[in-house]
């Protein structure tokens, strides 16, 4: 249930009344409850407000690595929803994930304590600070990263949310009451991102219609919905684009903002002219608007990644970092975990008795073209190699949605093992069986593999896995691909073991 139907009764309060919560008292005084805290955006908001001063707790249905990190800070957390978590709270926060049904929201209402976004809050705290929102359908979690730790090595020392684990700074978000610059990831995937207005310069990494569903399931309606985004920003942000998006080259023209723009079209202003790639390290050259041409090294592979990375370097001489300051940052960034990262070789006993080393990569994109450019990225950099997936389908919908598109793109793996949706919260109204995309790629003669039980994992991979082989992991739970992990560490070991 969307956000803005959880809102259609008095329980939506306007930005004064927002105002006149959190700043009526010192904001040790104001009591903050989040529902849902153990989401990224809405942990990484809990942390910041907690370092603000305010006073947090929160509930959620599991523990995780960012509820953890919250407990050390002090925030209380119920691992369970109940009426009585909001008694004594002078706001609720939500995602838009969070259902209207959900008790503590029919509480809060019945005791007419406010409730509000999670992206309405952030909008009024990020007020009077240069901020740098970073947005996109992919890449925006890697692109967020790169910049947060350019700045931070150039000791500008920025706040930050971002909705990942960079590998570098082990958190997914940190505040400081006297910085004066914000680096922030913004999620496109409901309408509701344009409340976030106070926006210095805006990076968009690319647009696609892969949440089409929360804007009517027309594509036209997610074109206008950015387009009003453009006209409320400030006079004098700017706007990095990337062009190579379709949907970014079909509205650029209508953006009324000073823009600049990346890619590897001939008409960008920085222009990505050659890339090489040696296993999972590559290389690149970018031409800029006066069309000087700059090398650089980055220590994670991938075109994409290239892209991901170009946003900073365009920051990088907006803030006149200096050219060997921004090279130095973009060669020492270590990833994202979970996205194309490499854990490591190991060696593994397969079934005949026959040592076999392999190198094992766990990657959490979800969408077609995201999984596409892993499966290239690896090809690239290890051309001879097998490559065997371990496949999670993401959500239903998605799966459904994109089906063929699916078919298209994980053929071009050697070897497919496949385990049931990971639902992400949905249910699974059309009865999708996975089976029935296993008979479709077992037509297509591949080999694909089906599994059901986490069990079965090592038995498959025993028998198939040869020498040299690269496992990729693919899925976007969290809690699948640590127990993939799990279990194939307890069989094998690193290689010089």
């Amino acid at each position: 249930m969307k956000f803005d139907m959880l809102c259609t009764d008095n329980s939506r309060f306007e930005r004064n009344e927002l105002k006149k919560v959190l700043f009526k008292k010192r904001p040790f005084e104001i009591t903050i409850h989040f529902v849902g805290i153990g989401g990224i955006g809405m942990g990484g908001l809990a942390k910041i407000l907690t370092q603000s001063g305010y006073t947090i707790h929160g509930s959620d249905l599991s523990q995780n690595r960012i509820t953890n990190e919250l407990t050390l800070m002090g925030v209380k957390i119920n691992f369970f929803h109940s009426s009585k978590n909001v008694i004594g709270s002078d706001m609720i926060v939500v995602s838009s994930a969070i259902s209207h049904n959900n008790v503590e929201i029919i509480e809060a209402k019945k005791s007419g304590i406010p409730i509000f976004h999670r992206i309405e809050l952030l909008s009024e705290i990020i007020q009077h600070r240069f901020n740098i929102v970073v947005t996109g359908t992919h890449g925006k979690t890697t692109t967020t990263s790169i910049i947060t730790e350019m700045f931070i090595d150039s000791k500008f020392y920025p706040n930050y949310i971002i909705g990942g684990f960079s590998k570098s700074l082990n958190t997914v978000s940190n505040w400081k009451i006297d910085s004066k610059i914000s680096i922030l990831e913004l999620d496109e995937s409901d309408p509701i991102f344009i409340s976030l207005k106070n926006i210095s310069i805006l990076v968009i990494t690319n647009l696609e219609s892969d949440h089409i569903n929360n804007y009517n399931n027309d594509l036209n309606t997610f074109k206008n919905t950015f387009l009003k985004f453009f006209e409320q920003l400030p006079d004098h942000t700017k706007v990095i684009l990337c062009i190579e998006s379709p949907i970014i080259r079909s509205i650029v023209r209508k953006i009324n903002r000073k823009i600049i723009t990346y890619g590897l079209r001939e008409e960008a202003h920085f222009r990505i002219l050659s890339y090489k790639q040696k296993k999972n390290r590559c290389y690149f050259t970018i031409s800029d608007q006066l069309r000087s041409i700059s090398s650089f090294r980055m220590s994670v592979p991938g075109l994409h990644n290239v892209l991901n990375a170009t946003p900073s370097i365009i920051l990088g001489r907006i803030f006149r970092m200096g050219e060997k300051n921004i090279k130095k940052s973009i060669e020492g960034f270590q990833g994202v975990q979970n996205r194309m990262d490499f854990l490591g070789n190991f060696v593994i006993k397969n079934k005949y008795g026959n040592f076999c080393k392999f190198s094992l990569i766990i990657d959490h994109g979800h969408h077609p073209n995201e999984i596409q450019n892993t499966i290239h990225t690896i090809r690239l950099g290890w051309k001879s190699n097998r490559i065997i997936m371990i496949f999670q389908p993401h959500r239903y919908t998605r799966f459904q949605k994109f089906y063929n598109y699916f078919l298209s793109v994980l053929k071009k793996v050697d070897l497919l093992l496949v385990t049931d949706v990971y639902p992400s919260g949905e249910k699974n109204v059309a009865k999708f069986s996975i089976r029935s995309f296993y008979k479709e790629m077992k037509d297509r003669k591949k080999i694909v593999i089906p599994f059901f039980d986490h069990n079965q994992l090592i038995g498959i991979l025993k028998k198939i896995v040869q020498d040299r082989d690269i496992i990729l992991i693919q899925s976007a739970s969290e809690n699948t691909c640590k127990k993939y992990v799990k279990l194939l560490k307890k069989v094998s070991c690193l290689e010089n073991c």
